[in-house]
């Protein structure tokens, strides 16, 4: 081989061995640039990582917090509201003891008038009414009755100022219907003796409204008034009597009242849920917020 062939040889082996090299060292340099990117990118990855995780900590800190003083509140709340709901029900409590009181005074007053309720349980009014206008044994007969009962005009002007109407706002509807049932069935029995005392040949009772506060008081009772009129008045007031009892010992026992202490129960029921699901919709709403930003780190 000639030396411009062996010449030619080297000169091509060195100019690969130089392209070699720059090329491993250019490969080497771009290979440490990256790497030294790579790890400062990993460097500050991981310094986001450790102040998000800081700041989901410190907000989850500030929230538990923030909870606990909302409790806190609400219990402040709750007892403040028990306590004036506790006193205000003392008080009313205590006006119903009086009311009830009262209402049962004045049921037990009403005894004489019985007297003459008891008379006129066997007496066809209206043919009574016939007789007393035009004979005169038939009025003293009444008289009689009226005398026995021992209720005087003096006596019912008394019970008229003794009214119980102030006891009216503290019992149930129900026992207020009942004693003005009761009491007014037991007047105009009384009226309807008297009428056929004085021999007055017209009813100028008010019969009809009696016999509708005995249907509102006792319902079950309006087949049975429909049928055979006012003159079975006389025999339902003992039911009137006993079922006023009934209702009076159900206030004195704390019975439900009706609709009004089931609907007062509602609100405060739905109150409470929504109070709890509003903390339950804080707490996932939160969640979710550090859900969403632990997925978003690199």
């Amino acid at each position: 081989m000639s030396s411009a062939a062996v010449s030619t040889v080297l000169v091509a082996v060195l100019a690969w061995l130089a392209r070699t090299i720059i090329y491993e060292r250019l490969k080497a340099g771009v290979q440490h640039e990256f790497n030294e990117k790579l790890e400062t990118i990993r460097a500050e990855a991981k310094q986001r990582e450790t102040l998000l995780q800081a700041e989901l900590k410190a907000q989850d800190t500030r929230l538990q917090a923030e909870l606990r003083n909302r409790d806190q509140q609400l219990q402040l709340l709750q007892s403040g509201v028990l306590s004036a709901r506790a006193s205000r029900q003392a008080a009313l409590d205590a006006r119903r003891l009086d009311a009830i009181d009262a209402l049962w005074a004045s049921f037990h007053g009403l005894a004489p008038l019985r007297m003459a309720a008891r008379f006129m349980e066997t007496i066809k009014y209206d043919a009574a009414l016939t007789h007393a206008a035009t004979d005169p044994n038939t009025r003293a007969f009444f008289t009689d009755l009226s005398r026995l009962a021992g209720v005087t005009t003096e006596k019912l002007q008394a019970r008229a100022e003794e009214s119980p109407w102030k006891a009216r706002l503290y019992v149930s509807e129900q026992a207020w219907k009942l004693f003005e049932a009761y009491q007014g069935v037991l007047h105009v029995l009384l009226l309807r003796l008297k009428q056929l005392e004085t021999g007055i040949d017209k009813d100028f009772t008010k019969i009809e409204k009696s016999i509708a506060e005995v249907k509102g008081a006792l319902p079950h009772y309006t087949k049975f008034l429909d049928q055979h009129g006012a003159d079975v008045l006389p025999l339902l007031i003992e039911d009137l009597g006993a079922a006023f009892e009934r209702e009076l010992l159900g206030m004195l026992n704390n019975e439900p009242r009706g609709a009004r202490d089931v609907d007062e129960v509602g609100i405060l029921m739905a109150a409470a849920e929504k109070f709890i699901a509003s903390n339950q919709k804080t707490v996932s709403a939160t969640g979710q917020g550090q859900s969403t930003e632990t997925n978003r780190q690199p």
